[in-house]
């Protein structure tokens, strides 16, 4: 008799805290899945956000003296004038447009491509149609955890399914089967023989050029591979619908937790989506629609495996609703702490082509004023600062034990930019004293940003040489590059292209990088090699990557904040995006005359359907001494392309004759881990039913500088950052008074 295992998803949870159904625990977001100790974790549930009208009442942008040093109140007459006026300063105003907020959407689906019609036969047991021998150099990958997929795509495209029908081959061929209709089956063999002509003649046709020739496998490597093949055809059965009368050692029982889901709104009609539990665990699973059950069927050993992978598949359904985090907090590096509060105006970056584009409107910049130095407020300042400081800290940490099940691109930064209002409370008499301004910023309704660039131009164009003369914060990061001055700049552009086809799924971002180089230190006859490419999906709300944590550190004293940021986008496979973006992609290039310059320098067709937008940015990367952390100083460059809206969300006219919107060029500062993009890597690769393996604690995020595998204070190595970030704002600030005094 065969062992049987019951596996109720909304039993195992255990939900102490009075969230007793499913719903609630995924839907809602007041609990996140635990990760392998079992332990459940809060969330910081997201605030409805309210638009208001577009007005408030601003201080005008000083002098350049003044913009720099301490500004004088507004004087009592200017502000009688003010209060004159029939302006209700307790409403919320925006400035730009507010920030979208991804809608409550049904879970994303876990299956890349669904099955159709053809898939779905050949799961039911059915027969092929007919059948086609392939090179074995076109279909075996040359190393383990590769895969062709030129065949499985041209049989997709014309609505039919191929699979290796069994292990052998003949005269260093595979044979696969082919299901689907007769007519497509025909032009499916078609369109794989000219596909196998082209790469066998060496013809270099549109369609094959981003696929692997042939490769000519050393004898222990065709075995290797040979093995390869014979497991994956052999693995392939447990996709399909187990026999009728088939006997199994164990089965198990899953019971779907979600009232509001429905399997195959996630998995896929033929639950596709479990395909790889299927074959990594030699089970079969299938699902009764009457009961809301799963049946894990197979070896005792593999159906309980199987039930763990579908457990953690749950989590990973729940992690796409972790909901965001969002939070504005202060920081006193040099402990003035001002009375009030008032709004400067910020100016966008502005448009150098074409010239008759209307430009955004400015934003308005908090700072301080009436700050004196007094010792009982230092000290306060000090310890808000380290309250503020730690609380970033425990978000973060909070943050990390979300994402273990989070399966999409994650990157974690720390930028340094101008705080800038989004929707506000205007102030009375043009000032907030400090208190109502905190007060402000904690309700749900306020939004800010921290801008991509620094926010002071001419400030900007004094930092790369102020940060490559100073001395104990910086080391170049390649140890064979001897001064900061020599350090070779990476250059990278960002396309965004609009998914006007399909409102179900967001905007494709295609990123692309190129190395310089050169033996010479005057670079004369530097070349560059392009070393990543890599394509994404944004959320299909926002058009931009989904923001899992948001938290920001304002210096009110000079306006500046550091952002802590997490967000996410989806990762593409490059044979799953359309053939006119992949040849496009292929085609890029770059002058580097112009990219010494301020001219945009990446070289592409001049016709690109859906292009959106782009930005191109030249790097600078140093490490900061006695850490592993990166100072990243880029030089960047927005182009938005038919849009009437500009990259800061604020309206704009959109240009004429399809020209493109050019912005000036601006400089960016952010600080980061490279390990974290390596930890962030396996939540890239995630496959079902799986989780990350990195540990969330602190000493593994920000390690102590003198010991980085110490497992101790777990505190050290955060402080040691935020001392850094201090000592990187203190640079900052003298470039920004260098440069005002030089005006």
């Amino acid at each position: 008799m065969a062992d049987h295992f019951e596996f109720a998803g909304d039993k195992e949870w255990d939900l102490d805290d009075g969230t007793s159904t499913w719903d609630e625990y995924y839907m809602y977001g007041t609990r996140t899945p635990p990760h392998e100790s079992g332990d459940e974790q809060q969330v910081v549930a997201s605030q409805g956000r309210e638009q208001g009208e577009h007005y408030s009442p601003s201080r005008q942008q000083p002098g350049s003296h003044d913009q720099f040093y301490q500004h004088s109140r507004v004087p009592p007459i200017a502000r009688a004038i003010r209060a004159q006026e029939n302006i209700s300063p307790r409403k919320w105003q925006t400035s730009g447009e507010p920030k979208k907020a991804s809608r409550r959407l049904p879970p994303p689906r876990l299956t890349a491509l669904d099955d159709n019609a053809a898939q779905a036969a050949w799961r039911a047991h059915a027969e092929p149609v007919d059948q086609i021998r392939i090179p074995v150099g076109l279909i075996l990958p040359a190393d383990k955890g590769q895969r062709r997929y030129r065949h499985e795509e041209i049989a997709h495209h014309h609505g039919t399914f191929i699979l290796g029908k069994h292990e052998q081959g003949h005269g260093g061929n595979k044979t696969c089967g082919i299901w689907g209709e007769p007519g497509a089956v025909a032009r499916t063999k078609d369109a794989i023989r000219k596909w196998v002509e082209d790469e066998t003649s060496g013809r270099n046709s549109e369609r094959s050029a981003s696929f692997t020739k042939v490769v000519s496998l050393t004898p222990a490597n065709m075995e290797k591979a040979e093995k390869r093949w014979a497991k994956e055809v052999t693995k392939q059965r447990y996709r399909q619908d187990p026999a009728p009368n088939a006997r199994f050692g164990a089965v198990g029982s899953f019971h779907w937790p979600v009232d509001d889901c429905k399997p195959e709104e996630v998995l896929g009609g033929s639950s596709e989506a479990l395909d790889p539990i299927r074959m990594d665990c030699s089970c079969y699973i299938g699902f009764n629609s009457m009961l809301g059950v799963f049946r894990v069927m197979g070896k005792a050993s593999a159906v309980q495996l199987g039930l763990q992978r579908l457990r953690q598949t749950c989590f990973q359904i729940s992690a796409k609703h972790v909901a965001p985090v969002r939070l504005y907090l202060l920081w006193w590096p040099q402990s003035f702490v001002p009375l009030y509060v008032y709004l400067q105006d910020y100016e966008r970056p502005a448009i150098t082509s074409p010239q008759d584009v209307k430009r955004a409107k400015p934003g308005y910049s908090p700072r301080g004023e009436d700050d004196m130095e007094d010792e009982e407020r230092s000290k306060c300042a000090a310890s808000d600062t380290k309250t503020n400081t730690e609380r970033v800290r425990s978000l973060i940490l909070n943050m990390l034990t979300k994402l273990h099940y989070y399966h999409g691109s994650i990157q974690m930064r720390i930028r340094f930019g101008t705080f800038i209002f989004r929707q506000f409370k205007a102030p009375k008499d043009d000032l907030y004293d400090l208190k109502e301004y905190e007060s402000m910023t904690r309700e749900s309704q306020f939004q800010a940003d921290v801008t991509r660039e620094f926010g002071d131009k001419p400030t900007e164009d004094a930092l790369l040489a102020s940060f490559q003369q100073t001395t104990g914060l910086i080391a170049p990061s390649d140890p064979t590059t001897s001064a900061l001055a020599h350090v070779k700049p990476t250059y990278s552009a960002t396309f965004t292209f609009s998914n006007k086809a399909s409102g179900s799924v967001g905007e494709l971002r295609l990123t692309v990088e190129w190395q310089e180089v050169s033996d010479n230190v005057d670079r004369r006859d530097a070349t560059c090699e392009q070393t990543y490419t890599g394509w994404t999906r944004l959320d299909r709300d926002t058009d931009s990557p989904t923001p899992l944590l948001d938290v920001s550190l304002t210096n009110l004293n000079s306006g500046k904040a550091w952002q802590f940021d997490v967000v996410a986008s989806q990762p593409v496979e490059e044979w799953r995006v359309p053939q006119q973006l992949q040849k496009f992609a292929r085609n890029l290039s770059i002058d580097l005359a112009k990219a010494k310059s301020e001219e945009p320098f990446v070289r592409y067709n001049a016709y690109v359907p859906n292009l959106r937008s782009e930005q191109q940015r030249v790097t600078h990367r140093y490490t900061l001494v006695r850490s592993d952390f990166t100072l990243e100083l880029s030089r960047f460059q927005n182009l938005v392309h038919n849009q009437r809206v500009d990259v800061a969300g604020s309206l704009l006219s959109a240009a004429p004759g399809g020209q493109a919107i050019i912005y000036e060029h601006r400089w960016s500062l952010q600080v980061y881990r490279p390990e974290w993009n390596n930890m962030f890597m396996q939540n890239e690769r995630l496959s079902i039913g799986r989780a990350a393996g990195w540990s969330d604690d602190a000493a593994t995020w920000f390690p102590d500088d003198a010991n980085p595998d110490s497992t101790g204070d777990e505190g050290l190595g955060w402080e040691q950052l935020v001392d850094k970030l201090a000592r990187i704002e203190a640079v900052v600030t003298r470039a920004q008074a260098e440069a005002y005094v030089d005006k």
